[in-house]
């Protein structure tokens, strides 16, 4: 049960990864855009935050019962997911609406359903409904928000922008 949180851990890590692909080969981050600082914030937080909140509940299976491994780690993901995941749409909603670029209401949506979906199913999973069920879905649909942002982030590029990636000599 516990080895799929695994999974998920390299899954995070590897969207991490990919994030720190793009911070190396977009050039100096005193030229991103505010679009492209709240993108790569949004990716990196929501795959770390994943990440750890999948190790804490490996960790705590070691010394408690699988269950309340998983409600303990499912709470302190609730509390963590309360202050970010607002802010994050917060500030989505806020940067591409004065911007006016590349914004369309249906993002903002999408991301108000997704981090209502993962605060819901984590406060269920800490309350004690099918802990690990909802505990694990909490964790695919936070990846999944953090997947969506990297791809838009690769592919919905604002108007000067880091785009340049630094031409490199082999």
């Amino acid at each position: 049960m516990f080895d799929s949180l695994e999974i998920l851990i390299e899954f995070g890590v590897a969207l991490a990864g990919f994030a720190g692909i793009i911070v190396a080969l977009a050039g100096d981050p005193r030229n991103w855009t505010e679009q492209e600082r709240v993108r790569v914030f949004g990716l990196l937080c929501s795959a770390l935050l994943a990440c750890f909140a999948s190790f804490f509940c490996l960790a705590l299976e070691k010394h408690y019962s699988p269950d309340t491994a998983v409600r303990i780690a499912s709470g302190l993901f609730f509390v963590i997911g309360l202050f970010f995941f607002p802010k994050q749409v917060y500030r989505t909603f806020y940067v591409f609406r004065k911007t006016k670029e590349n914004y369309s209401y249906q993002v903002t949506i999408c991301f108000s359903i997704l981090a209502l979906t993962i605060l819901s199913t984590s406060l269920l999973s800490a309350l004690g409904l099918n802990s690990f069920f909802l505990f694990y879905c909490s964790m695919v649909i936070t990846l999944l928000f953090a997947a969506i942002t990297y791809i838009r982030l690769l592919l919905y590029r604002p108007a000067g922008s880091s785009d340049k990636i630094k031409k490199t000599k082999l």
